[in-house]
């Protein structure tokens, strides 16, 4: 299970649904995805904001590596 909402430093699972990734190669499943909801996002945003400040003064190489 793969959680598919990055919140506050790390992968959380979210409220929304699950779906599984299927391979194209011999379409057996090879993961499942949980995605966030309307909370979630709104969760998100709010953690932004309190955080963006510490973000924007990261330097861009270790940014890089949190979007990655």
């Amino acid at each position: 299970m793969n959680y598919g909402v990055y919140r506050e430093g790390e992968w959380v699972e979210g409220k929304g649904g699950v779906t599984t990734s299927i391979s194209p190669h011999n379409n057996e499943a090879i993961a499942k995805v949980t995605f966030g909801d309307k909370t979630d996002l709104d969760d998100c945003v709010a953690a932004m904001e309190r955080n963006k400040a510490k973000w924007m003064d990261m330097p861009m190489p270790a940014r890089g590596e949190i979007v990655r």
